[in-house]
C-alpha cells in the first residue's frame, strides 16, 4: 500500500471515530441496551471470593456493581472491581486506576498488558511502587461481550453497540495485586490465570 493511501486510510479512520465519539457524546438515543450487569461466582476452580468494602463517590454517576477479594486456595488475594457509571464517560473515566493510584501515593513504574487465549479480553495496567511494597494493576472496559482497553479499540465497541442496540452500556473491570519485590512475574502468572478461569463469567454466555 502507498504512503497516500495510507494516510488516506488514518484519515478516514480517525475522522469516523471523531464522528461516532460526537454521536456517542451527543447521546443520539438515550436508551440503554439490555446487557446483565457481570458478575462473578464466589466459588470456581479452586478461586474462593470474599466482598472487600470500598467507597465509590455516586455525585458523578458512577456505581459500584462488584468489589470482592479472590484466593486461590491459599494463594495471595487478588482484587477484583466493577463500576458502572450512568453518564457514559465521564463518570467511570474520572476513577481511571492511573489517577487513583497515583492520588494516594503509588509511584507507578511500568506499563503491562493483559489478554486471553480467546482474545475477548485484553487489558492494559501497570506496576507500581509504594516504600517496600510493590503492585499490579490491569483494567479493561467490558462493552458488549469483549473487555478492551481504552482508546481506539473502545471506541470501535462503543459505536458498534450504539448502532446496533441505540445506546452504550459499559463497565469499568479492574484487578489488583499488591506483592513484595521480586514478586511480579508469579503476581501477573496469578492474575491471568484468574482472569482465564472467570472468562465465561464476565463475556461468554455465563456472564
Amino acid at each position: 500500500m502507498g504512503d497516500r493511501k495510507k494516510f488516506a486510510l488514518v484519515c478516514g479512520l480517525l475522522f469516523l471515530t471523531g464522528i461516532g465519539n460526537i454521536l456517542i457524546r451527543a447521546g443520539i438515543s438515550g436508551t440503554e441496551p439490555a446487557f446483565p450487569s457481570p458478575g462473578l461466582p464466589f466459588l470456581q476452580n479452586g478461586w474462593r471470593g470474599a466482598p472487600h468494602p470500598v467507597t465509590v463517590p455516586e455525585s458523578d454517576g458512577s456505581r459500584l456493581v462488584l468489589s470482592r477479594t479472590y484466593r486461590r486456595n491459599a494463594g495471595p488475594p487478588v482484587h477484583f472491581l466493577i463500576l458502572y457509571n450512568t453518564f457514559y464517560t465521564h463518570g467511570v473515566d474520572s476513577h481511571m486506576p492511573s489517577v487513583c493510584y497515583r492520588g494516594v501515593g503509588w509511584d507507578l513504574t511500568e506499563p503491562v498488558r493483559l489478554s486471553t487465549p480467546s482474545g475477548k479480553i485484553c487489558m492494559t495496567g501497570f506496576t507500581g511502587r509504594f516504600r517496600e511494597d510493590r503492585i499490579l494493576v490491569y483494567y479493561g472496559f467490558l462493552v458488549g461481550d469483549r473487555i478492551v482497553p481504552d482508546g481506539l479499540t473502545r471506541k470501535y465497541y462503543e459505536i458498534k453497540n450504539r448502532l446496533r442496540y441505540g445506546g452504550i452500556r459499559h463497565f469499568l473491570v479492574e484487578a489488583v495485586m499488591v506483592f513484595k519485590p521480586g514478586g511480579q512475574e508469579t503476581a501477573m502468572g496469578y492474575i491471568q490465570r484468574f482472569i482465564e478461569e472467570m472468562e465465561a463469567n464476565l463475556v461468554g454466555s455465563g456472564g
